[in-house]
């Protein structure tokens, strides 16, 4: 969106954008805040423009929700027809940050040749773990010990793997944790919330044996296999226990893992039967992938730096701001559209008055969502707290036994011995995250 709004305000520029994936992984489903466009030109003819008011017409239509992957599709074309280069997915990886050039290495079956490529600004949005968010402070910590290397390259390679609290104004907020469990079906048999009454008859007394309101998420792959995902809450002692396995969405759990609670363990077996015996879902045997993540939020103590060459970064997405509950992409969609507003300005205003408003805005919006955050999860713990009570009062009606749970289990478990090993698991699991130490698209030089 910053790259969009850069080339209405200046049509000029030359912009390029670099995309480590050739396609879109990520699908699910976004709400759009209907007022996220307002900073970019809408009036104009031009083609780009035109796709844009498409798009703003479309969102309307669906009530502004929209897969992720379409949605970053649109705007792929939009960038496209503003006469915007991208290199989507060529095999390029950007080595490293130089005051006045991107170092870039170029892969093919023979050779590993590095292109500088030149930018005025740069712009990284390179996701939660950025690395353009770490060379920005190192580059400061260059100029602050008026280092020997300042004008050298900052290579991704040096810097440290891990996000460091010293990256993030206030550090990093963790507001719950969760853990994500996905496995293989042998067909797709629906949501378990698929109508009104499967809510009430299945899902509140599920959610209630689970202490857990439940996100779930079916998928199919380019193989053609089915897979549901399950997100829900779990305690700290449970994420701790998977942590300290060394698992995570890179490095997932099996079901059999010896660092899985027995109390996590009863918690997808019970998801699972439940969907076996009600919906007919049967799964495929030690398919589980189970990741423990959590929910937080962060902004980067650095959002822009001016290079000793007199050039722009500054940082965009969840690069700059990670927020909980959904809130993250609406953020991004404001803050670019008004980056790019600002970066227009360069002819009537300095580039350090330019940084300066971009900084502020970028804060501002990161503390008035992050109290939105906050009265989210008070919404979020009471809900958790009253399902722990409701599943301790004698009076229930609508609830599963013990002994119902165990005649689920036990009738799943009969169902998966009797049907055999899977033809073809290699491959076909696995989570569509970032690499570790590798920016994610895009990059964008202008």
């Amino acid at each position: 969106m910053t790259a969009i709004q850069l080339k209405q305000k200046n049509p000029e520029l030359d912009v390029l954008m670099l995309e480590k994936y050739k396609a879109y992984a990520r699908n699910h489903v976004l709400q759009i805040n209907p007022h996220c466009f307002n900073a970019c030109q809408l009036d104009g003819d031009d083609t780009a423009t035109q796709l844009l008011r498409q798009l703003q017409s479309k969102l309307q239509d669906q009530h502004y929700r929209i897969p992720c992957n379409e949605l970053e599709e649109e705007l792929r074309a939009i960038a496209t027809a503003a006469s915007i280069t991208i290199r989507k997915g060529d095999g390029e990886m950007v080595m490293g940050i130089a005051p006045d050039h991107v170092l870039i290495k170029a892969d093919s079956n023979t050779t590993h040749t590095c292109q500088h490529v030149p930018y005025d600004i740069l712009i990284g949005a390179d996701g939660a773990h950025s690395k353009t968010r770490k060379a920005i402070i190192e580059m400061k910590r260059r100029e602050a010990n008026e280092s020997d290397n300042l004008g050298n390259t900052v290579m991704f390679s040096d810097l440290s793997q891990v996000d460091e609290d010293t990256e993030f104004d206030g550090g990093q907020h963790i507001i719950n944790h969760r853990v994500r469990v996905k496995y293989r079906i042998q067909q797709d048999t629906g949501r378990m919330d698929s109508s009104f009454g499967n809510y009430v008859r299945l899902v509140y007394p599920t959610t209630k044996w689970l202490g857990s309101i439940v996100h779930e998420h079916i998928s199919q792959d380019e193989d053609g296999n089915h897979w549901v995902t399950a997100d829900f809450f779990i305690d700290q002692d449970e994420y701790d226990s998977l942590k300290q396995g060394g698992h995570d969405l890179k490095n997932p759990a099996s079901l059999n893992n010896q660092e899985l609670p027995a109390t996590l363990r009863r918690k997808i077996e019970t998801w699972q039967a439940v969907k076996h015996g009600y919906c007919g879902e049967v799964k495929i045997p030690d398919s589980e992938k189970i990741s423990p993540y959590f929910i937080g939020s962060f902004h980067a103590e650095q959002p822009c730096h001016i290079t000793t060459a007199g050039k722009l970064v500054f940082l965009s997405g969840d690069a700059l701001t990670s927020l909980a509950f959904m809130r993250a992409f609406n953020n991004c969609l404001h803050n670019s559209a008004y980056a790019g507003d600002q970066i227009a300005c360069l002819d009537t205003c300095s580039l350090e008055e330019i940084v300066d408003r971009i900084a502020l805005h970028a804060r501002l919006r990161y503390k008035k969502e992050l109290f939105t955050a906050g009265l989210k999860k008070a919404a979020v713990d009471f809900l958790l707290w009253f399902l722990n009570i409701s599943n301790k009062v004698p009076w229930q009606t609508n609830r599963f036994t013990a002994a119902e749970i165990d005649q689920l289990i036990d009738s799943m478990n009969r169902a998966i011995a009797s049907q055999g090993a899977p033809d073809n698991l290699a491959g076909a699991a696995g989570f569509s995250t970032d690499d570790v130490g590798l920016p994610t698209a895009p990059l964008i030089a202008v």
